[in-house]
């Protein structure tokens, strides 16, 4: 292309490629390089080539934002929602527990057979009737106690010896392992000879 065809700004040196004068500087042609030969800004080309990379670079980067944000949410509820299922189901087998508990210290205590709840549910004890023992140099009672879950370090039993309302002695045994639903029963003596009457006050397994 002649010389006085050129676009603005565009010179041709001799023998030479044609090249932009900006107004301060020359700048290496489009074609041949985006960057000034002296380090300068790039040449009109370059420059949208530039724009276009950056555009691109930080739609990728406000992407990988936008995923990052979406994973870590989506976790962060399904840890939630797996915890509130868990925290529900833990309720439920607590209710039903009590549930159970209630109904089996309402049988034992209908059986008419005397039973007493320590652990609901779990420990009941009862007095031994007349006939169900034998005292021997001492005053006496029997005590028996089932456990549901099983005591396998054995039961530890106290009572009071009461007269007339006031404690005077105290009679206390162990009754050994048991298993779950099993029961067991021990005597009580009234080894210091006080008299009166026994009141259970601990049952407990061990």
């Amino acid at each position: 292309m002649p010389e006085n065809e050129l676009p603005p700004g565009w010179y041709t040196e001799p023998g030479g490629p044609r090249r932009y004068w900006d107004g301060t500087r020359w700048l290496v042609p489009a074609e041949d390089s985006p960057i000034d030969a002296e380090g300068g800004k790039a040449s009109p080309r370059g420059g949208r080539r530039r724009l276009w990379l950056s555009m691109l670079a930080a739609g990728a980067v406000v992407a990988l934002g936008v995923g990052t944000y979406l994973v870590v949410t989506t976790t962060r509820e399904q840890h939630e929602n797996e915890a509130e299922r868990v925290a529900a189901a833990a309720a439920a087998a607590e209710e039903l527990k009590r549930a159970l508990a209630e109904d089996m210290d309402e049988v034992m205590l209908s059986s008419g057979e005397g039973w007493e709840v320590i652990t609901s549910g779990d420990l009941y004890f009862r007095f031994a009737r007349d006939d169900e023992f034998t005292c021997g140099y001492w005053d006496c009672t029997g005590v028996f106690v089932l456990s549901m879950t099983g005591c396998p370090g054995g039961v530890y039993v106290e009572a009071a010896i009461e007269n007339n309302g006031v404690v005077v002695g105290r009679a206390n045994a162990v009754i050994g392992s048991l298993q779950a639903a099993q029961g067991g029963a021990v005597i009580l003596e009234d080894i210091n000879s006080v008299g009166g009457s026994f009141r259970v006050n601990q049952v407990q397994c061990m």
